[in-house]
């Protein structure tokens, strides 16, 4: 190499000969070079004056993860471009220390980097993406999600410990709606939402500790839907899950209600109020009245979780309950949650 820029300290690091065997690369203590392996001609890479380039590795045609003594250097020529990654103390998925030594690109496209203060992994996350609630809200309010639908229209909600969130495809603050308790805007009788459904009619349902809502897309508000037995003792008050089975009736699973089955003309109807057809609760064979999960088997029943009690079948002809699968006292396993 015939050029390394004129300084005293040529102290050499790292070597890098590319995939293509054109380029070779050299990090030193004042700076990033590259050499011609046919013509021998060296060159410094402006933007790394001065830098301590410990590590090198190429992760993409001509692109470089570059270590030094002031974090990691991203180096993608083709877009004469440079990122610069450090520590944040304030971001705990931030690089551990800018003292990087060492770089590896394992064969999952991961990288992994050695660090005055252990290690950092920057995973191959190309199919998604990590968004702060924040980006989305435009505020820092937080919301531990539970539950997470894209409906028909490309909407996504976001419903947890904290109301619902809904925002475009763009995920973009400028859309974006906060359905919460006291909110005047878009009111919600309780936070916390355990389930989100649209139904095969494009209908969006959420489940909570507020009972079963039925969104109104005129008006962008939600309605609740007061579910009882036919004794009106018992209540869908807590409703934790929420289907639809193929004759036209939506089932949904409570906290001390059990299951109730409700027809659909019920569930939509102005009255704001729905009359089980049926209601399944330890009287009726169900293992427990805090029924938790449910999915249907495609095979004309609803399977059910209730808690630590493992899964039961109701059949939806029949109201048939059977099928105890993974209770405490016949397994070690009990079943947390199904889809």
């Amino acid at each position: 190499m015939t050029a390394m820029g004129g300084r005293n300290n040529q102290f050499v690091n790292s070597l890098l000969v590319d995939n293509a065997g054109e380029w070779l690369w050299s990090g030193s203590e004042n700076g990033l070079y590259r050499c011609g392996l046919g013509s021998g001609e060296g060159a410094e890479i402006p933007g790394f004056g001065g830098e301590s380039v410990k590590s090198l590795v190429e992760v993409a045609a001509g692109n470089l993860d570059i270590g030094t003594d002031d974090g990691l250097y991203i180096y993608e020529p083709s877009n004469q471009g440079v990122r610069h990654i450090v520590h944040n103390s304030r971001d705990g998925s931030s690089l551990v220390n800018n003292i990087v030594w060492a770089v590896f690109r394992d064969r999952d496209g991961n990288i992994w980097l050695g660090t005055d203060s252990g290690v950092s992994l920057a995973p191959n996350t190309g199919a998604s993406r990590f968004v702060p609630v924040s980006d989305i809200t435009g505020v820092g309010d937080g919301n531990k999600f539970y539950a997470i639908l894209r409906d028909s229209r490309g909407g996504l909600w976001l419903g947890g410990s904290n109301g619902l969130i809904y925002t475009d495809a763009d995920m973009s603050p400028r859309n974006v709606r906060w359905y919460r308790m006291g909110d005047k805007k878009y009111p919600l009788p309780h936070n916390r939402i355990r389930d989100i459904y649209e139904d095969g009619s494009g209908r969006l349902w959420i489940a909570s500790d507020g009972g079963v809502n039925l969104y109104d897309r005129v008006s962008g508000q939600f309605r609740r839907i007061d579910i009882t037995d036919a004794t009106g003792t018992r209540n869908a008050n807590w409703a934790y899950r929420i289907l639809e089975d193929r004759g036209g009736n939506y089932w949904i699973s409570s906290y001390l209600g059990g299951v109730f089955m409700v027809d659909r003309s019920d569930m939509v109807s102005p009255s704001g109020s729905g009359t089980a057809r049926g209601n399944w609760t330890s009287e009726d064979g169900l293992a427990g009245d805090a029924a938790n999960n449910m999915v249907p088997d495609g095979r004309g029943g609803i399977v059910v979780q209730c808690y630590a009690d493992g899964l039961q079948r109701i059949d939806v002809v029949t109201g048939e309950v059977s099928g105890f699968v993974g209770r405490a006292g016949d397994m070690d396993v009990s079943p947390d949650y199904l889809i």
